[in-house]
């Protein structure tokens, strides 16, 4: 809960670095991320599993400049037990809340209908894991408990209007694991997801 509190604070640190930002985008994006589930010692698992996306946005002070909060989430696709002798199993799955900074090829003003956008953000994962089976060395099973990772992330994103107000999308991301409840021993991990975007104002 404390590095939550701290996230949430820097979260809004930034914002409030620049004026009047509004609500002006929402998207959803689906694509794949590379399991969080430590790759060292879970090897016969699945090496992506699904990530769905949705976020609502809009822009900064500057036209190119904009802001994107967003609720995402993975499942490391875990069913039963895994061949590991003296290992408990336990299936993980998260509910993800981060914040991006985007900065968009419109820096350079001129007219494309293909766009390039660059990211940058902060997310917390907020991780229940469920104890599927198998015993420790000391014999005991396993339960189930809860835990976090926070990650700092960077993007590339590249869109195209299809009418005024959509725009398709497909962007690659790589998580940068800032910390990590004894998860996973990866220093990062990678996401590929295709996305549409609405734009409206409030």
């Amino acid at each position: 809960m404390k590095r939550l509190k701290i996230f949430i604070v820097l979260a809004f640190t930034v914002m409030s670095l620049y004026a009047q930002p509004n609500i002006s985008q929402i998207s959803i994006r689906y694509g794949v991320v590379e399991n969080f589930q430590d790759s060292q010692l879970y090897k016969d698992i699945d090496k992506t599993v699904s990530f769905p996306e949705i976020s609502i946005g809009g822009d900064l002070s500057k036209h190119y400049l904009s802001w994107s909060f967003y609720w995402g989430h993975w499942n490391d696709g875990i069913t039963q037990v895994l061949p590991v002798m003296d290992m408990i199993t336990w299936s993980a799955s998260a509910n993800i809340l981060g914040l991006r900074i985007i900065l968009s090829s419109d820096l350079f003003d001129f007219y494309s209908p293909v766009s390039f956008d660059i990211y940058t953000g902060l997310a917390h994962h907020f991780i229940s894991h469920e104890y599927i089976g198998g015993a420790g060395v000391d014999g005991r099973p396993g339960e189930d408990y809860n835990s976090s990772i926070n990650t700092a992330e960077l993007g590339l994103t590249v869109g195209i209007k299809v009418v005024q107000r959509f725009k398709i999308f497909a962007d690659i991301e790589r998580f940068f694991i800032i910390s990590s409840d004894n998860l996973t021993r990866d220093t990062g991990k990678n996401a590929y997801k295709i996305g549409l975007t609405y734009f409206f104002s409030i």
